[in-house]
Formats: structure tokens, C-alpha cells, sequence
């Protein structure tokens, strides 16, 4: 299951942006029904429901106690309103892939597949430059996700070296150290094994949080769930909307499975398990370590085994997640620039391609040194990128591409989705800007309090 999640997401990310728009797929074939040895190739609604999970799961989970504890019951709202707003415009996003065909002998009309990717659905909106945009923020995104994890290491790593060894900049130096082979991944069954670990890993120390924090009940204060503060909670709001981010692999998903018609179901389902697990973590764990919530809640629990085995199983995770994000921006950016043109010097082009990557690994390491706060990164990443890709722009596409077919009150909603996400976007990008000031001027890790 994890094997075929991160092989249907690169593997189709890499072909679909080579595919004409009105080159048919498989599933619109003979009317949509697939061959038998098509067939083999998809996955089923089940698997497609755990797909779903883990595009919107990430390490950003860990960051849920402290967006519960930037806003208490509110981000209890949020959490469910986003999920819900990301749902839909992930629906919509799926809906901008297809068009009504009208048959010429009977006039008849047929839903066919006529776009396969994101991109794709950014070109048929703006033909010269939209699928530049697109795969533009795409890669924005996918770089900023990839500096969480060095963020998180280093995190880590003073956690397991309580003796001061070496200062946060080199931390970050060593990660980098250890994930630069990336650049030379060319193969997708490369990353299988890391996609593995990353997902194990994350299911471990969620569920070694939330059995510790079970223990602790008795010592749970129920009333501190009031306590708000506005600032903060934009700022967990940011948070929230990059833990959803997940419309760049939704088309890929649902391309992928043996009845694509089930994807909204799914989503359903996907979406539902997820905020539920979201919510779970985020208010045991805040109830449990109360102010002292930490950015990544694995370093709250208390010295001793159970804190290094646990850290160590972070570790794990940081290092394997990174491959994901960046192996997709050098498909993106090798696929769809003349980075990699054919030169006539396969060795030169292939240093070039290396010199490239490279490039990419170290300004995740400067941005991962220049802004070393977990949570300010993921709310940083949430009113900027985020809110492009989850709202703003699947909403503006729908609206343009199924004017015709829209009614008035759809039409209106999705108005009203971009321009909150406008507003939402500038302040919460003016207060993570205030935040940031803030967190380099006092050297403080409360990196949302900006009085």
C-alpha cells in the first residue's frame, strides 16, 4: 500500500506533465472501463482511503498540540472547518480534470478525462503562462515542506546530545550531509523503502504520544482549553491549512484507482479519519503538558527511554520524509524546464543536473538555519503556499472552467472561499512576519508571542 502511494504519485507526476491535454488516459478509454491488465495496475477504494490519509498526515501532526495551545477550543473549529474547505476544493480540483463530450451521431454526452494533472488544469486557464505558475508554487511548497525536516532534527538531535556538541547551523549541516545522496536518486523504487519508514515512523510516535498522555489523565485541566490568544491562533490557522495541503497528489490518487467514480467517498473518509486524529492528539497532548507544549510534541515527554527511543524514531522520520518533497521538485523542475535539455554530452548534462539538485538541498538547509521554528515555517507555509494550492486556485479554475455548469450559490461560495483566503493570506503573512522578528530578536521558542 505505502509502496503504491509514492510510486502513482511521482511515478504519474513525471509522465502526466509530458501528456498533450487531449491525449485520453486509460480510465476514459471504451468509456471509462479499463482493460483487465489495466485493471491489475489501480488500486482499490481501500487502498485509495489510506493513500489519502498519508498525503494529508506528514509531520505536521506533530505540530497539533501546538496549534491547540495557540487557540484552544477555536482551533478545534478550524481544525474541522479547513479539513472540511480542503475536502471540497480537493472535489472540485478532481472535477477541473473532466469535460462533458458531446457525441456527433446521437448527442449524446460522455464525462471524459481531459486533463492529468494540476498543472494541466492551470494551463487550460491560461494557456501561456498558468502551468508555469502552478508547478511554480507547487515547488515553492515542496521546498518549504522539505526545510521542516531538517527543523526537526536538530530539534532532535539536542534532545538526544544534551551536552551542547555542536551549534544548531552545524546540526543542519550534518542532516544535509546525510540526505544529499538524494541527488542522485533517479529511479522511483529508490525512495520506496524511505516512504516506508516515513509512514511507519509517523504511525509509531503517534501512537507512543497519545498511550503516554492516556496515562497522565488524572493531572488533565479541561479549562485551559479557553485560553486564546488572537495572534496566536491566526498563526495556528496557517498551520492548520499546510497540514491539508495535499491537492498537489489528489488527481494522481484518483487517476489511480480501479473506480475513480468512489473518490469523493473516499475523500470523505480520508478527510474525516484524519481531522478526528488530528483533534485527538492535539487536545490529549495539550491537556497533558498544558503551557509547557512544546513546537514538535515528542520532545515534551519526560528523560529517560521512553523520550530517546521515541526522538530516535523522529529522527527516523525527519530523514526519510525529505526524499518525498524533494525528489518531486526535481521531477517538476527537470520535466518541465531546459535544466536537463539534452546537451549531446550525457556526462556534461548529468553534472549540470547535479549541480542543480544540489542547489535545491542547500537552500533548504540556508532556509532551515535562517528560520529554525518548526511551527513558524508550517504557518509561514499555510498563509503563502497553502492557501494557492488548497483554496484560491482550485476554486478560481471551477469556477472558470464550469461557469456553464455551476449554479449561483456554488458560484458565490467559491467567491467568497478565495477572497477569505486573500485576507487570511496577508494578515496571517504580516503576523508570521511579526512572529519571526520576534523569535530572532529574543531568541525565544515561544515563537508566536509577539507582544
Amino acid at each position: 500500500m505505502v509502496k503504491e502511494l509514492f510510486s502513482n504519485v511521482c511515478e504519474r507526476f513525471h509522465l502526466y506533465e509530458r501528456l498533450p491535454a487531449d491525449v485520453e488516459t486509460g480510465d476514459e478509454q471504451d468509456g471509462g472501463e479499463c482493460s483487465e491488465d489495466q485493471s491489475r495496475d489501480k488500486i482499490s477504494s481501500s487502498n485509495a482511503f489510506w493513500n489519502i490519509c498519508n498525503s494529508i498526515q506528514g509531520v505536521a501532526i506533530l505540530a497539533m498540540p501546538y496549534v491547540i495551545k495557540g487557540g484552544g477550543w477555536w482551533s478545534i473549529v478550524a481544525l474541522v472547518i479547513v479539513a472540511a474547505i480542503s475536502n471540497y476544493t480537493g472535489q472540485i480540483l478532481i472535477k477541473c480534470h473532466y469535460d462533458e463530450m458531446e457525441n456527433e451521431e446521437d448527442g449524446s454526452t460522455t464525462i471524459v478525462r481531459t486533463r492529468t494533472s494540476y498543472a494541466e488544469v492551470g494551463e487550460a486557464i491560461w494557456p501561456q503562462y498558468g502551468r508555469r505558475i502552478i508547478l511554480l508554487v507547487q515547488v515553492l511548497e515542496l521546498l518549504f515542506m522539505a526545510t521542516l525536516y531538517p527543523i526537526v532534527s536538530v530539534s532532535v538531535l539536542h534532545i538526544l546530545f544534551p551536552v551542547k556538541i555542536f551549534p544548531s547551523g552545524v546540526w543542519i549541516l550534518v542532516f544535509g550531509l546525510i540526505v544529499y545522496p538524494n541527488v542522485f536518486l533517479k529511479k522511483l523504487y529508490h525512495i520506496s523503502l524511505m516512504s516506508t519508514v516515513t509512514v511507519v515512523s509517523a504511525a509509531f510516535v503517534t501512537a507512543v504520544i497519545i498511550m503516554y498522555c492516556f496515562t497522565s489523565v488524572a493531572t488533565w485541566k479541561v479549562g485551559q482549553m479557553s485560553i486564546i490568544s488572537a495572534k496566536e491562533f491566526i498563526s495556528a490557522i496557517g498551520v492548520i491549512i499546510a497540514s491539508y495541503s495535499s491537492q498537489m497528489y489528489l488527481s494522481v490518487i484518483e487517476a489511480s484507482m480501479r473506480e475513480p467514480q468512489k473518490v469523493g467517498t473516499v475523500m470523505n473518509l480520508g478527510y474525516t479519519a484524519m481531522t478526528l486524529l488530528k483533534i485527538g492528539i492535539g487536545v490529549v497532548a495539550y491537556m497533558t503538558f498544558g503551557d509547557s507544549t512544546l513546537q514538535v510534541v515528542a520532545l515534551n515527554l519526560p528523560p529517560g527511554v521512553l523520550l530517546t527511543m521515541v526522538n530516535i524514531v523522529v529522527l527516523f522520520l525527519a530523514l526519510s520524509s525529505y526524499t518525498l518533497p524533494m525528489f518531486t521538485a526535481f521531477e517538476i523542475l527537470e520535466n518541465d524546464s531546459s535544466i536537463t535539455e539534452s546537451t549531446g554530452d550525457v556526462d556534461k548534462g548529468m553534472k549540470r543536473r547535479v549541480l542543480v539538485r544540489t542547489g535545491l538541498v542547500l537552500v533548504t538547509l540556508l532556509m532551515a538555519i535562517s528560520v529554525p521554528h518548526f511551527c513558524l515555517v508550517l504557518s509561514f507555509i499555510g498563509c503563502f503556499t497553502g492557501c494557492f494550492l488548497e483554496i484560491i486556485f482550485p476554486c478560481a479554475f471551477y469556477c472558470i472552467l464550469k461557469w456553464d455548469k455551476i449554479n449561483t450559490f456554488e458560484l458565490v461560495f467559491n467567491i467568497l472561499l478565495i477572497v477569505g483566503s486573500l485576507l487570511f493570506m496577508g494578515i496571517g503573512m504580516y503576523f508570521s512576519g511579526l512572529a519571526m522578528v520576534h523569535a530572532f530578536k529574543y531568541n525565544t521558542k515561544e515563537v508566536w508571542s509577539v507582544d
